[in-house]
């Protein structure tokens, strides 16, 4: 066997595998302009070969994006300069890095390619996982996939929310709500609030500006809403709202 100038990291490959990579090799030859097979090898090992070619191809790319990633926080602005000198375009480079920034590594999903998470990288991360799913479990192509987004979010979008939360002004007869915003039971309420994928993206990325999830962030306006409220029918000054 033989890797000319490349070495393709195979461990990750050996342990879910039945025939890993390494051993196939046994049976072919690997260069720079390709593979030489010899005369009489098995049809079991050709299949193989083709399953563990097939799970190099999906991982190529993430591995270039987590280098790309690794080299530009490590090195600084010297990275380009290093990348340029190996050959690689620079710009493919930084697409692929958008993509795996958008994706923690426990949250890539081995079954679907790289092209399927481009598709909803864009997304928040929710509907990520949502579509992502959806994908793993109906065994789509990205094609597929692209269509189901698109069709969600123009639902979405059509502007009809099936629930909506208001916080009105003062009324009469209202009572004030505890500043701690418990309730007069000490109990936690739950709620769930429809919006378009576009709403839904901004809140998650102020959400994200604050360190907060979007969830955390929506309850934290809520709560600063009721203790204006609670200030205003008792006379006090008002809070600045949290974020």
């Amino acid at each position: 066997m033989i890797f000319s100038d490349v070495q393709l990291p195979l461990s990750a490959y050996e342990e879910r595998a039945e025939a890993p990579l390494s051993s196939l090799t046994a049976h072919a030859s690997l260069d720079r302009k390709g593979i030489t097979f010899p005369p009489g090898m098995a049809r079991q090992s050709w299949e193989a070969f083709g399953n563990q070619l097939r799970d190099v191809s999906s991982s190529f790319v993430w591995w270039l994006a987590d280098w790309m990633i690794y080299g530009e926080s490590t090195y600084g602005p010297r990275y380009r300069d290093a990348i340029e000198r190996t050959g690689l375009d620079y710009q493919t480079l930084r697409n692929y890095a958008w993509v795996a920034r958008r994706f923690e590594h426990h949250r890539r999903h081995e079954a679907l390619s790289f092209a399927h998470h481009a598709e909803v990288a864009r997304l928040p991360a929710p509907e990520q996982d949502y579509w992502l799913r959806r994908a793993e479990q109906h065994a789509w192509s990205r094609n597929t996939l692209r269509k189901q987004v698109r069709a969600g979010v123009a639902e979405r979008g059509s502007g009809t929310a099936a629930s909506a939360v208001a916080v009105a002004g003062r009324s009469a007869g209202r009572q004030p709500v505890p500043a701690d915003g418990a309730g007069s039971a000490g109990r936690a309420a739950r709620i769930e609030i429809d919006l378009p994928v576009g709403e839904f993206d901004q809140i998650t990325r102020i959400a994200e500006s604050f360190g907060l999830s979007n969830s955390d962030w929506a309850a934290r306006v809520l709560q600063s809403v009721v203790r204006s409220l609670a200030e205003t029918e008792t006379g006090g000054d008002a809070p600045t709202p949290a974020p």
